[in-house]
């Protein structure tokens, strides 16, 4: 809880217009939807190891190609197992044409479950079929 925070003041103010002005400044600022699109990379499996090995991988095939804050991560998920697989995910963020290009020449992923996300909603990892 922080008082302090543009939520909490626009609550407090009944200024709802006056938080999305300042909350679009700072996501463009930082590169954060809407000013880019963002694709989360998540890999499931149940052994943790086989799943962090998958993401890694990703991530060092993506890194030679990603610009300076395209590529976060990767890191565990915020709940780092669900339903008995080991959750790893990666973001990235860019224009839509950069993320194609990006996207394009993904390496597969053996042995683990990949699944993409774009525009992510929650980084909580819920695994959906």
């Amino acid at each position: 809880f922080e008082p302090g925070h543009a939520a909490h003041r626009a609550l407090q103010t009944a200024d709802p217009q006056g938080f999305m002005e300042v909350e679009l400044a700072l996501r463009h600022t930082l590169g954060y939807p809407p000013a880019t699109r963002m694709v989360k990379l998540e890999v499931a499996h149940p052994k943790e190891p086989v799943a962090r090995d998958a993401i890694y991988q990703l991530a060092a095939a993506l890194r030679p190609r990603a610009q300076p804050g395209e590529l976060l991560g990767p890191a565990p998920a915020p709940v780092a197992r669900l339903r008995g697989q080991y959750v790893f995910h990666l973001l990235l963020k860019s224009s839509e044409a950069r993320l194609q290009t990006l996207m394009d020449n993904l390496p597969p992923v053996r042995g683990a479950r990949l699944r993409l996300d774009p525009d992510p909603q929650s980084f909580v990892g819920l695994l959906e079929d």
